[in-house]
């Protein structure tokens, strides 16, 4: 489970009638013989909170349930993979003895038959595309929760739309995130100024709290960066108001501490999943001078990764040891970059990657490392790249794939054989 959001606010009915649709079968302890309870899909525009609806969903009720299991949904081989996982907490072989593929099978037998838990809830965080997953949405005594950005799930399972806070949410928000140091009035500006968008309020209410800034200084460089973007005419597929914050917030931060920049342009070139802390702490040499530079230095690098986290650019675990940079953010951070720019940045992330102990793909005992760093492999595009050590890291994770019995092997496969041809063309 990904940690629970301390200043989570609002959203009571909608949490309180997700749980009455789940349980709509149930009495006490005893199922009443009725259809059973689709899956609930929580759907919406990018920001709008989706996720950390369903994170706090899972903490509130957790009590209810003798199983909660979060799976990561962007990618086809997360999910396998992650199922597979599941399988020891259902007393059966893990995948390490019988392969992803067969275990990722017995856990979803298990849970179908409600053996040996009945009261089980998954999580599919960003589960874009319905037909990906329906074959491994188990239709047995438990509960189903799907966040996504894509309205076709209304097609497929019951729907719940998620739309940007209430103003009295948003005030109440603000008033949490900068530790009541703002009025109510000041807070109905400010979301009126950012449209209620729960990520936009974010990112304003670590600004302020970071820096002490106003609310009347913060509305004035908003409405300079609003300008700005709209007379550059983007972007058009994000909303103005998030865009307008972010940049706020980067630009105050490049001031603060520069490198915190450099380290989140690396980081928007991962995948949307948390990205282990290890991956920065090794020495790999042909790194953009500026990233070598904070790497080499560890307290450089803390205070780098804890100023991500501070100004909420980045959500940091510590338990888990991981940096998790919101899939917008990453966006809006790829594209204010100039080509070649991107280029330099993918070209660290697969140095950064291919330079990971990950150890013999063919030994199960290494399986769980190579499982870590295979949701950033497609999103990072590092079958473009031609470097032969590159290359070879790919094949050892094709290998991985083949030998703990993943399907998505072939597919894994077809996508660099493909991408490779054409290089050599």
């Amino acid at each position: 489970m990904p940690p629970r959001n301390k200043n989570f606010t609002g959203r009571e009915d909608l949490l309180e009638r997700l749980y009455a649709r789940m349980t709509a079968g149930s009495t006490g302890q005893v199922t009443v013989v009725l259809p059973k309870v689709l899956p609930q899909a929580l759907h919406g525009l990018g920001g709008v909170g989706k996720t950390q609806i369903a994170v706090e969903f899972a903490y509130r009720y957790r009590h209810k349930y003798d199983l909660v299991w979060w799976i990561s949904a962007d990618q086809r081989v997360l999910i396998r993979s992650s199922l597979a996982t599941l399988a020891p907490h259902l007393d059966l072989p893990s995948a390490a003895a019988i392969g992803v593929e067969d275990a990722a099978n017995a856990a979803l037998d298990a849970l179908r038959r409600g053996e040996p838990y009945d009261r089980w809830l998954l999580v599919f965080d960003n589960a874009d595309e319905p037909e990906e997953i329906r074959d491994v949405i188990p239709e047995g005594p438990g509960h189903v929760l799907i966040t996504s950005r894509n309205h076709r799930w209304e097609d497929v399972v019951e729907a719940v739309p998620v739309d940007v806070f209430t103003r009295e949410e948003s005030i109440a928000f603000l008033a949490k995130r900068v530790r009541k140091a703002i009025t109510p009035e000041d807070a109905d500006r400010l979301a009126e100024q950012l449209g209620d968008l729960p990520l936009a309020l974010e990112q304003a209410g670590a600004l302020q709290a970071e820096t002490g800034m106003s609310v009347d200084q913060y509305i004035e460089l908003l409405h300079r960066h609003t300008g700005q973007l709209l007379d550059e005419g983007k972007p058009t597929e994000y909303p103005i108001s998030m865009t307008a914050a972010w940049k706020l917030s980067v630009s105050r931060l490049s001031e603060r501490r520069p490198e915190a920049i450099d380290l989140l342009r690396c980081c928007a070139f991962f995948g949307p999943e948390p990205i282990p802390r290890d991956v920065f702490g090794q020495r790999v040499s042909g790194l953009n001078p500026r990233l070598s530079e904070i790497l080499a230095n560890p307290i450089k690098m803390s205070r780098a990764v804890g100023e991500l986290g501070r100004f909420a650019l980045a959500r940091i675990d510590p338990t888990s040891r991981t940096i998790q940079v919101h899939r917008l953010i990453q966006a809006l951070v790829r594209d204010e970059l100039e080509p070649e720019e991107r280029v330099t940045h993918l070209a660290d992330v697969h140095r950064l990657l291919t330079g990971m102990p990950l150890g013999n793909p063919e030994e199960s005992v290494n399986w769980g490392r190579h499982g870590g760093i295979l949701g950033h492999v497609v999103p990072a595009r590092v079958h473009e790249s031609r470097d032969l050590k590159v290359r070879g890291f790919a094949l050892d994770l094709a290998r991985y794939l083949y030998t703990s019995s993943d399907r998505f092997a072939l597919e894994f496969v077809d996508l660099f054989i493909d991408q490779w041809e054409q290089d050599s063309a």
